[in-house]
């Protein structure tokens, strides 16, 4: 079993890392690097959907089961709701899991609603949606902020 829990934590950690820095790279690198370039819009649109669905397919759905099977081994509960009132590890990881249904929220509102909606608007030269895709993209930034610093707290007890 201990195998097991260390396989789980090594994809876990892994999955973070992969989402996480790919938030960092686009945010950070690409948009800054191509946005005096004509077709800058098309690029973002076309990264964005290739990003999402990794987020979606593989690294959403991985970071999910290996959280609540190491969570598991952690609290030696399968159910959150029974996490609370107990110790301090147990309030961190549902505080964990908390956060992370907030990132899927606006994940999924970025990358379903207002994503492709902001790429239909700039082929028309509105903004609106990108303004409000922006905002969400920089909250799922501080969320995945708070989701590493959390989940370092579990382990180490910060």
């Amino acid at each position: 079993m201990y195998r097991l829990y260390l396989i789980s934590v090594f994809l876990h950690v892994l999955s973070i890392m992969l989402w996480f820095g790919g938030l960092v790279f686009i945010s950070v690198i690409l948009r800054p690097t191509i946005i005096r370039y004509q077709n800058y819009v098309q690029i973002i649109s076309d990264v964005g959907r290739k990003f999402s669905r990794l987020s979606w397919v593989v690294l959403f759905p991985l970071i999910l089961s290996t959280g609540l099977f190491n969570s598991y081994i952690r609290t030696g509960e399968i159910n959150p709701v029974l996490w609370i009132g107990k110790g301090r590890t147990e309030h961190l990881v549902l505080v964990k899991l908390i956060i992370f249904l907030m990132v899927l929220v606006i994940s999924a509102l970025h990358d379903f609603v207002f994503g492709p909606r902001a790429s239909e608007e700039a082929k028309r030269g509105i903004s609106k949606s990108r303004k409000i895709a922006g905002i969400l993209g920089r909250i799922n930034f501080i969320l995945g902020i708070l989701l590493i610093s959390t989940g370092i707290s579990i382990v180490r007890g910060c």
